[in-house]
């Protein structure tokens, strides 16, 4: 018990490279950039605009209470633009780490925003691209790989390449509950009128032979007996993802499962960036070795 009380403190207390937490940063603010510029961009107005997709009587009627946005529900086509606008250059700011605190700040808040002002058009993805932001403002994820870090050492003030890592456990913690909660999800519930699409394997195929889901209309001709199996794969694999990552010789196969995963969802369906967004996070299981020493330098008188 004490042993394993000991290896808890030290996930959440032992430093880590800063390089990590860079690594997140680049992956995070690079993908923003390019989603923002790829699907929101070209139909600003139609998605923050009065007089677009969800107009600004109808925001202001059902609204949640609580529910902020820096955009405001008045905004002419030229604002709406603006504010995608800013929101390139806030994740193209943390991708290269320029005023790194500041542009996290900036990117979360635009996300937040945006999400909020017109939330029809979310999907996954974009929920973990908001969290992944947020956890940015708490990573020192500019230490490394940085504007900032050149800045600092030309002006001699260099900071030591080892952080605190509890920003990045939660990071970590966070895809690990989407899979699990994601899976459990899927389970038929005591009360439910039928089995469910999963349990019986027919969720891959009724997505295939969605037209507004399905990329090719010849997947819709996949028969069950091949969809099927990869059905339940995936939802074992969702359910018992924690799990695996604990164990080191079960680590790498999970990941390399959910990227196969993610990338046959990608080619297969219409999702926006949620399969990018999701193997974003993967970069935080990257091994540690990756990134220079796995352990800070031992002070004098430390025991280990």
């Amino acid at each position: 018990m004490t042993r394993a009380f000991a290896r808890v403190v030290s996930y959440w207390s032992t430093p880590i490279r800063a390089e990590r937490m860079a690594a997140f940063r680049i992956v995070i603010g690079a993908l923003v950039a390019i989603d923002a510029v790829i699907t929101i961009l070209p139909h600003a107005a139609w998605y923050l605009g009065a007089d677009g997709l969800h107009p600004e009587a109808l925001f202001r009627l059902v609204a949640e209470p609580g529910t902020w946005s820096l955009v405001p529900a008045d905004a002419t086509a030229a604002e709406a633009r603006a504010y995608v606008l800013a929101l390139v250059a806030a994740s193209i700011g943390v991708a290269c780490g320029l005023a790194t605190r500041i542009s996290s700040i900036a990117m979360w808040a635009l996300l937040v925003s945006i999400h909020n002002r017109s939330p029809y058009v979310l999907n996954g993805g974009d929920f973990l691209l908001q969290v992944a932001a947020l956890y940015l403002v708490l990573m020192p994820a500019g230490r490394a790989w940085s504007v900032d870090a050149v800045v600092r050492r030309r002006r001699r003030r260099e900071a030591s390449p080892w952080v605190l890592p509890w920003p990045y456990r939660l990071a970590q913690i966070q895809l690990a509950v989407m899979y699990l909660f994601t899976g459990l999800s899927k389970l038929p519930t005591p009360d439910g009128p039928h089995v469910g699409q999963w349990i019986s394997g027919q969720a891959l195929a009724g997505a295939l032979g969605t037209a507004t889901m399905a990329r090719f209309e010849i997947l819709s001709t996949i028969p069950w007996w091949v969809s099927a199996p990869a059905v339940w794969a995936t939802l074992v694999w969702e359910i018992s993802f924690p799990v695996l990552l604990l164990f080191g010789r079960t680590r790498a196969p999970a990941l390399a499962f959910g990227v196969l995963v993610h990338l046959g969802i990608f080619a297969t369906l219409e999702v926006g960036a949620f399969s990018f967004a999701s193997l974003s996070y993967y970069v935080l299981f990257l091994p540690p070795a990756w990134f220079g020493p796995a352990e800070p330098p031992r002070e004098p008188g430390d025991p280990r």
